[in-house]
């Protein structure tokens, strides 16, 4: 990994992969014969640490209405840990409360045996980190038109997930204050239809979260952290605008914004490096997103803008401003040249769990 004449950090190829994602050319290798409740587990999808992730099949319903879904299940030596019981429950819950087209919709969760899981719709598609993991490797990607546009709608969309979030209330209208805390390239996914959601709210906070261990306010990637975050202030929403304003730089500049070798050189420089606009860095960044960017990575959280909503706005009035509309079928088609065979490949991964055989 380099390091530019500005201090940011260089892009090197499998930078923005930050839990172990396998490459979409190599198939994920079937798991043993296994059941958790009423799923049959069938591919590992990925590894975290507090959870792994599977293609599942369901099998308490009907043959014919069997459903895939991605099974997020909690290590078992965490199983018996105080609290992470509550934690889990939490997510399930927050999440079941977030209905909109650019949240990843929970479906189920429960305990079997000790074991606790939580069922996810099986998005079919690619997470941000892969997809810029493969523009870095190959540049052409980024020379597709309108590329620059493209990365722009899916800020935009996952600004529409956030807000979705951030404005969920109870039965008595009151909003729960949810925050996602660990919006990075990881937890947003392009799918092949086009379409864009957030996911993994595994470490939200809420203002009626269950379980709270003093500890929570410095989970999540440090380089994407706000700096209220980071020096023990007040957690709101702001801060989701923060770390998805430091993913569309990063998107733009096509290099690590605040990431350093060591944990306190990040903290650093998250709160006191300077922040240069995009298109400085790199020519073919649009000037335009300029200002949207570095008004979301402003550190008072005050000057920020004032919702997510608010910054989607900001991008669409930018993107209506084009020649070329950017919607929905424009990502799939960049995606499916970016990934030539990775929709067919996660159907087939899909209908093999379907059918309850292994390959």
């Amino acid at each position: 990994m380099g390091t530019s004449r500005s201090g940011q950090h260089t892009l090197a190829p499998d930078l923005f992969t930050q839990v172990r994602q396998l490459d979409d050319s190599v198939p994920p290798t079937p798991v043993a014969p296994e059941r958790v409740g009423h799923y049959e587990l069938v591919f590992k999808l990925a590894s975290g640490g507090m959870a792994d992730v599977y293609l599942a099949r369901e099998t308490s319903a009907p043959p014919r209405l069997n459903r895939i879904v991605a099974l997020k299940r909690v290590h078992r030596d965490l199983v018996g840990t105080a609290g992470y019981r509550e934690m889990f429950l939490d997510e399930a819950r927050l999440t079941f409360q977030i209905a909109h087209p650019n949240v990843c919709s929970v479906v189920d969760f429960g305990e079997a045996e000790e074991e606790y899981y939580l069922a996810m719709e099986y998005l079919v598609g690619e997470p941000l980190a892969r997809l810029l993991n493969r523009c870095a490797r190959e540049p052409q990607a980024l020379e597709y038109p309108s590329a620059a546009w493209r990365l722009a709608r899916i800020v935009a969309d996952a600004c529409a997930g956030l807000h979705a979030a951030h404005t969920v209330s109870d039965a008595n209208g009151n909003l729960l204050e949810i925050v996602h805390r660990d919006v990075t390239p990881r937890n947003i996914f392009v799918l092949y239809d086009g379409m864009v959601k957030v996911l993994d709210f595994g470490i939200a906070s809420a203002a009626t979260r269950l379980h709270s261990d003093g500890s929570e306010d410095l989970r999540g990637n440090l380089s994407y952290m706000a700096p209220e975050q980071l020096m023990g202030g007040r957690v709101d929403h702001q801060a989701d605008i923060w770390a998805l304003g430091v993913v569309f730089w990063e998107m733009l500049a096509m290099r690590r914004l605040f990431k350093r070798d060591a944990p306190r050189t990040t903290v650093l420089s998250v709160v006191y490096d300077e922040i240069r606009p995009p298109s400085k860095l790199r020519p073919d960044a649009p000037r335009e997103l300029d200002r949207i960017v570095l008004k979301a990575l402003e550190r008072n959280p005050a000057d920020r803008w004032k919702s997510a909503k608010e910054m989607e706005l900001a991008i669409r009035q930018v993107l209506d401003t084009q020649p070329v509309v950017i919607g929905p079928a424009d990502l799939s088609e960049w995606l499916a040249t970016v990934f030539p065979l990775g929709e067919v490949r996660k159907k087939q991964l899909a209908e093999v769990a379907l059918r309850g055989r292994r390959v």
